[in-house]
């Protein structure tokens, strides 16, 4: 059974994301956009809870699909920790360049791209051309830091997928 907090927080993640790309319809956001997918500093963090939902929509793939997504979660646990290339998240289909679990991905990846947090800008690089270009000026951008809390307090703390995949 999925957390009605998650789909109410997920909900919320959901209006402002149209709201962006409703109002910027350069926005890069969408299908075959998988940018940020190739380019993570780490295998994704998440709480127990979105790692139970995630967990609903590796079950809904073939077990083909699961047995090699399952391969690259373990290929990421047994990454040297020194190896500062990028990671590609395990659950991006690269033919395609769409989420495989994408109604199951985490927040962090719902958020990524319209939300901002007082450290940086949670966006890539084509993002960031299109805001120094003033191309999206004007649009109300979410706090990345408060949705980080919210999600901590009403879940817990985040870890890494390697390590809920291998409990």
């Amino acid at each position: 059974m999925t957390d009605p907090h998650l789909i109410k927080l997920y909900d919320e993640i959901e209006l402002r994301t149209r709201s962006a790309t409703r109002e910027r319809p350069v926005w890069p956001c969408r299908r075959g956009c998988d940018a940020c997918c190739r380019r993570l500093a780490r295998p994704p963090e998440v709480t127990a809870v979105e790692w139970q939902f995630m967990f609903q929509g590796i079950q809904a793939l073939s077990s083909a699909t699961q047995v090699a997504i399952g391969h690259k979660i373990t290929a990421l646990a047994n990454r040297d920790t020194d190896d500062l290339n990028f990671v590609v998240c395990p659950f991006l289909d690269e033919e395609a360049g769409a989420c495989l679990i994408y109604a199951y991905r985490p927040a962090a990846c719902r958020m990524y791209g319209f939300y901002v947090s007082r450290q940086s800008n949670m966006w890539c690089q084509q993002i960031e051309e299109l805001y120094e270009a003033g191309a999206l000026e004007g649009v109300t951008l979410g706090n990345y830091s408060a949705m980080q809390r919210q999600l901590g307090q009403a879940f817990g703390d985040v870890q890494s997928i390697v390590i809920w995949y291998q409990s």
